[in-house]
C-alpha cells in the first residue's frame, strides 16, 4: 500500500461469538467487526508480519459473557 503497511486478521467466528479482540503492542486493544459468524480486524503497521509462523493471540467473547483465547496461524 502506498500509505504504509497494514495488519489484518479475518476469519470465521461462529454464531455465539459477539466480540473478538487483539492486544496490540503498539495500538492497545483492537476490536474486530463481528457479523454473520465472521470477524475482521485491522490496524496500521506490520505488527502481524510473523503471524504465519508465530500465530496471533485473539480473545473471543461469547453471547453468555464468557471468553476464550485462541492462537491463530495466519496463512
Amino acid at each position: 500500500m502506498s500509505a504504509g503497511d497494514i495488519s489484518l486478521v479475518a476469519g470465521t467466528a461462529g454464531a455465539e461469538v459477539v466480540a473478538v479482540a487483539y492486544r496490540s503492542t503498539t495500538h492497545g486493544e483492537v476490536h474486530a467487526t463481528v457479523n454473520g459468524g465472521h470477524f475482521a480486524l485491522w490496524f496500521p503497521g506490520d505488527e502481524l508480519r510473523d503471524g504465519a509462523t508465530e500465530g496471533v493471540q485473539l480473545e473471543a467473547t461469547f453471547r453468555d459473557g464468557s471468553t476464550a483465547t485462541a492462537v491463530l496461524t495466519l496463512t
